[in-house]
């Protein structure tokens, strides 16, 4: 089973502080220490990605008792969050993958 994102952006930063103290030169400690740093924010930022799907998942349960023309106006609205979600989803997944290659492709480099 494969682990949720969030915690393996986590690994890769808790990785990367390993190799900066095994780093022999300043300057490569200082680029993985900066790559750990950016895995711990892409994984907070996959929690706050996480914690808006669930949110608009909840209000689409929510039953509006409102009249028709205004539950129109909430299930477009929820409609209109679900599709910002799913694009913050994407960007995210994007730049995960950006900043996986850019270590790896920095690993290579430094070995």
């Amino acid at each position: 089973m494969r682990a949720h994102p969030a915690d393996e952006c986590r690994a890769n930063a808790v990785h990367c502080v390993e190799v900066a103290q095994h780093a022999h030169t300043l300057d490569d400690r200082s680029n993985f220490l900066a790559f750990a740093e950016t895995w711990y924010k892409l994984a907070n930022e996959i929690d706050c990605s996480d914690r808006l799907v669930a949110f608009i998942n909840e209000l689409d349960v929510r039953e509006p008792t409102l009249g028709n023309t205004e539950a129109e106006e909430i299930d477009s609205g929820i409609r209109s969050l679900k599709r910002l979600t799913a694009a913050i989803v994407a960007i995210s997944s994007s730049f995960m993958a950006n900043q996986l290659a850019a270590v790896d492709s920095s690993a290579s480099d430094s070995q």
